[in-house]
């Protein structure tokens, strides 16, 4: 089986994303750069969507995730965060 995940997807988990680190950052949970979110969007193959490196978490827009495969390379994006 395989997924194609759609642009529509990941903005949908970027949205959910921002809005969920925004929320850990008001608790202080979060601070600046550090941290990171990711959400599972396929398992075969594996794809997440994971927030990019070097953002803000309190700031963080739909457009800041990178979409990453199981070995946490970028598949679509910009440079996921260390943690990936």
């Amino acid at each position: 089986m395989t997924a194609e995940i759609s642009t529509l997807d990941l903005e949908e988990a970027g949205a959910v994303l921002a809005a969920e680190s925004a929320r850990f950052a008001s608790f202080g949970w979060m601070r600046g750069t550090s941290g990171n979110l990711s959400v599972v969007l396929s398992r075969d193959p594996l794809r997440l969507a994971v927030t990019a490196s070097g953002h803000d978490k309190g700031e963080l827009t739909p457009a800041d995730v990178v979409l990453v495969d199981g070995y946490g390379a970028a598949v679509q994006g910009g440079r996921p965060s260390a943690e990936a």
